[in-house]
């Protein structure tokens, strides 16, 4: 069976991509392990103590070997009838090679990829009938979603000691000169330009997929119309205009932890990405609701994973709501005094905090202050804020 090799710069989306391919097409591919798991050889270490590994202790030559080791192994890890996935493949892996000599060496491009080659003659004598996918970053799309980027992976170059960080920069430098020299040697390549939300990226893989692995590959069906998801604490009115929403807007209103318990109950790690999944999968099936509401976020990582799958579709919004208001709400609503219902909206507010809650106001769209006494001139500021007229 031909095989299909992801490539890319590190944070290009890769493993998300070849995770989603497995979305309602899992049949027609086989996704192997990461590289490290076909090999004793690789140690086991993370963060700071990796890099050191990399960049500063093992022998560039030795560091080689065991890529190339790994590669062999994996060669043998295959399913019948189904297509084997990498992450990497043979000239990625070659490209990954030759920028870590430049980064560690100082020696020129031309002499690094002369020494990489040797060394790959030499000890990796095995056809591999791949066809390559090439993730290429856009700089200024990255740019505008860094933010969101962040709150799903944090970066993890705290504690990292300044050289450590410099040594890994001019590795990427090195990697970006090294993969445009050997991905240009390739007939069987193409080029994703990743500067699209995520799901438009996958579907573009699968049609890629389509005619290279010549099976009919679905597409996802993406939603067409407007998603609004509501965050804010407790009776800060997220309720109220979801209704409003729904009233008089034809708005369906949807509560996040229905998908969260789907998940739950198949006995699965709930994850952001399954929830939107779970999610896009509902409204593939209900493909007549052409606009909805989802609360409550009670944490940024599910809004951030849904603006970073579909993009400007998704409006998030954050309200906010004078601390004693929202008590005295609480008060009317439940029959009880100002100084219970204070308990209780600060006891609530502690547990939402906890979870993250008002992070959700810094992948917001819309921040918007529900603290104002009249209710009407409120819902129709904020439906002027979302253009729906």
């Amino acid at each position: 069976m031909k095989t299909i090799s992801f490539n890319g710069q590190d944070n290009s989306g890769k493993s998300q991509q070849i995770r989603l391919l497995k979305w309602k097409s899992g049949e027609h591919f086989h996704i192997t392990k990461p590289l490290s798991a076909y090999s004793n050889r690789w140690p086991k270490l993370s963060g700071y103590e990796a890099s050191r590994w990399w960049f500063e202790e093992i022998p560039v030559e030795e560091l080689t070997d065991i890529i190339i080791e790994s590669l062999i192994a994996r060669q043998e890890d295959s399913c019948s009838e189904k297509f084997p996935i990498y992450d990497r493949g043979v000239r990625m892996f070659k490209s990954v090679c030759t920028a870590t000599r430049m980064t560690r060496d100082g020696i020129s491009l031309h002499e690094a990829i002369t020494i990489t080659d040797k060394h790959f003659d030499r000890r990796y004598d095995h056809f591999v009938d791949e066809y390559e996918i090439f993730f290429e970053r856009d700089l200024a799309y990255f740019s505008g979603v860094q933010k969101l980027v962040e709150v799903i992976r944090p970066r993890e170059d705290k504690g990292f000691p300044e050289s450590i960080k410099q040594i890994y920069l001019r590795y990427q430098s090195n990697l970006t000169v090294v993969m445009r020299y050997y991905f240009s040697q390739s007939a069987r390549c193409s080029i994703i330009g990743v500067r699209d939300p995520i799901l438009v990226i996958q579907n573009q893989l699968r049609e890629i997929l389509s005619i290279v692995c010549e099976v009919k590959i679905p597409r996802i069906k993406l939603p067409e119309g407007l998603i609004v998801g509501f965050g804010g604490l407790s009776e800060c009115g997220k309720s109220s205009f979801a209704e409003h929403l729904r009233k008089d807007y034809q708005f369906c209103r949807l509560k996040l932890r229905y998908f969260i318990e789907l998940i739950e109950k198949r006995g699965e790690v709930m994850t952001p990405e399954m929830v939107c999944l779970e999610l896009l999968d509902y409204l593939e099936r209900h493909y007549f609701l052409s606009r909805i509401s989802v609360e409550s976020l009670h944490d940024p990582f599910v809004p951030a994973m849904l603006k970073l799958m579909l993009g400007e579709q998704v409006k998030i919004v954050y309200i906010e709501t004078d601390q004693d208001l929202r008590i005295k709400r609480a008060s009317a609503e439940l029959g009880m005094d100002f100084e219970e219902a204070r308990e209780i909206v600060i006891g609530k507010d502690r547990v939402k905090k906890g979870r993250g809650a008002e992070k959700v106001k810094d992948v917001a769209d819309i921040v918007f202050d529900n603290s104002s006494n009249s209710l009407h001139y409120n819902l129709q500021s904020f439906t002027d804020s979302l253009c729906l007229n």
